[in-house]
């Protein structure tokens, strides 16, 4: 099952409140890297739980946009 990024950067943000910090920066790392989302839910994702996003999980995303793309777009190859 596919779970949408902003569902997963909401349960990320109920791990974060209820004090499961590791939990809550796992679910905003796999709604980052391996989920869909508009820009909307992306940004939320980002500004709430950025710092948990390391080096090799935005190249992750990098590689989920490509397998979906079949391409890498512009922008991505100047963002690595």
């Amino acid at each position: 099952m596919v779970e949408a990024r902003g569902a997963l950067a909401a349960h990320a943000d109920a791990l974060a409140r209820s004090g499961h910090a590791r939990d809550a920066a796992a679910a905003a790392r796999r709604g980052w890297t391996g989920t869909p989302g508009d820009a909307e839910a992306e940004t939320a994702l980002l500004s709430r739980h950025g710092v948990a996003l390391t080096a090799e999980d935005k190249a992750a995303l990098v590689a989920f946009l490509e397998s979906l793309t079949g391409a890498r777009p512009a922008l991505l190859r100047a963002a690595r």
